[in-house]
């Protein structure tokens, strides 16, 4: 059980997809983070540990902080730090393109919510 062996563990700076998907996190925890997915229209976080999935359901992240992620056997909390830049928007024809970069800034994953 992942919990168990957590405490706290950080997340470092990485670059992101345009679509909020960090793979292999960085973190001070020496585990493997498969990728972190936030989705912010649905307000879900997913993080999938060593091919173990933790989601935090539909509409259950709205703070970004401590939000709790359910997985098989246990329950993890998850804070995340996103920057969205937005570049400028381009039309050709009928679509415009706006470029989005989205990097990780920090987080945490734990096994208790952390004290604010």
């Amino acid at each position: 059980m992942l919990a168990a062996l957590l405490g706290i563990v950080l997340l470092s700076k990485t670059s992101c997809t345009a679509t909020y998907v960090c793979f292999n996190v960085p973190n001070n925890g020496n585990i493997s983070i498969d990728y972190l997915a936030d989705n912010p229209t649905y307000q879900r976080i997913v993080v999938s540990v060593d091919g173990v999935l933790y989601d935090s359901g539909l509409y259950n992240a709205k703070s970004q902080t401590n939000v709790p992620l359910y997985g098989p056997n246990d329950v993890v909390y998850a804070t995340v730090n996103l920057s969205v830049k937005i570049g400028t928007c381009v039309r050709s024809g009928k679509a415009t393109v706006c470029p989005r970069t989205v990097t990780l800034l920090s987080g945490s994953l734990s096994d208790q919510p952390i004290s604010q």
